[in-house]
């Protein structure tokens, strides 16, 4: 009976030892799963971050390669070479009064070419109305013994330089006029009749030497030339027309002459980045709107001669700190969004709050 008992007792101890060992195998297996599948993850995290690491360095490579092959393209694109074109690919008329051919149309295709100086015997004069507006030409150059660019002559949006002739003496209107690819052009000191709407909307024209025996800047010479940032202004100049510089935006500073006499109305409206200004001694007035809408502008120089400032001179010049009105103006008032402005008039200071008074002030000081 002991023994049949003992033996009961070893088989269940046996069981139970079994049992146990079943149950810690599990376990172990269960760690094993979940290391391997931690492991797996982990190993599955660490390929695609090398993935992508291999993928940004390959767009990496791309985008240099990239970069390389277009500064490749600049450094080698071949420079446009002016060429001598057949007198065949020109529409000319000739005009008795300049005893001479006019071209009146470019019917060829080069990029780069050379007006000749005469066809069929008869000199070319003058480059007629709206001569190359249909072409690509980039580069010209001007025969000497041509005297006028006229009327949009010259209107070309490809067109990026001009070789000028010494004899060349006249521009008419708009000569120029939106030549968007022109970027700077030197004006030969030969021209002595220069007209209207030059430049107008020659939108990336940047810098411009005017000839120094210009006397004035026309109407609407440089209008909505919005990349303009430097003009060498003759010093015999005497006049600045309506609306010359109307809309140069990118202008930050410009000399006026001392010779000037004349600044026109809305000469430098919209000039948006216009910071500073100096009035010559011989201007006596300043013109509606002639300074409108300059909002970069802090500081303009005035002088004693000034007798006449329009109330829109300075309209909306939101950053004018301050301005100092001679005693003996005739006519002035406190420009309009001028927030930031201070006038000071025969030792008295006025402010947008009490701008009245400063009418009234000078009224009373002329009488009236």
């Amino acid at each position: 009976m002991k023994k049949r008992i003992l033996g009961i007792m070893i088989v269940a101890a046996l069981a139970l030892s079994m049992t146990a060992c079943g149950a810690a195998s599990d376990e172990a297996t269960a760690e094993v799963d979940v290391s391997t599948t931690v492991s797996t993850a982990e190993k599955a995290d660490e390929e695609k971050e090398e993935t992508k690491a291999e993928e940004t360095e390959k767009e990496a490579e791309e985008t240099t390669v990239e970069e390389t092959e277009a500064e490749t393209t600049a450094e080698t694109k071949p420079e446009i070479e002016i060429v001598d074109v057949p007198v065949e690919d020109f529409e000319t008329q000739y005009d008795a009064s300049i005893q001479g051919l006019i071209i009146e149309k470019y019917n060829g295709d080069e990029l780069g070419i050379r007006i000749p100086a005469e066809i069929d015997g008869d000199p070319v004069k003058k480059i007629g109305n709206g001569a190359f507006s249909s072409t690509n030409v980039k580069k010209l150059e001007l025969p000497e013994g041509l005297t006028t660019i006229g009327e949009y002559g010259l209107k070309c949006s490809t067109l990026e330089e001009v070789i000028f002739p010494s004899s060349l003496t006249t521009l008419e209107n708009n000569a120029f006029r939106s030549c968007t690819s022109l970027k700077t052009i030197t004006i030969p000191d030969t021209v002595t009749e220069f007209g209207e709407y030059m430049f107008e909307d020659c939108r990336i024209l940047e810098e411009v030497t005017l000839p120094s025996n210009l006397t004035e800047i026309p109407a609407y010479t440089f209008q909505a030339c919005t990349k303009l940032t430097t003009v060498n202004l003759p010093a015999n100049l005497t006049s600045i027309s309506t609306s010359a510089f109307e809309s140069c935006r990118n202008l930050v500073n410009i000399t006026i002459p001392e010779n000037v006499e004349i600044i026109g109305s809305d000469a430098f409206k919209n000039c948006a980045s216009l910071t500073e200004i100096t009035i010559p001694e011989k201007v006596t007035e300043i013109s509606f709107s002639t300074f409108e809408n300059c909002e970069s502008l802090k500081s303009v120089m005035l002088h004693e001669n000034i007798k006449s400032i329009d109330t829109t001179a300075f309209k909306n010049c939101s950053n004018l700190r301050e301005l100092v009105y001679p005693d003996n103006i005739e006519r002035g008032w406190f420009p309009d969004n001028c927030q930031a402005l201070t006038i000071t008039y025969r030792g008295n200071t006025y402010t947008s709050a009490n701008k009245d008074e400063l009418y009234e002030a000078i009224l009373a000081n002329n009488g009236n």
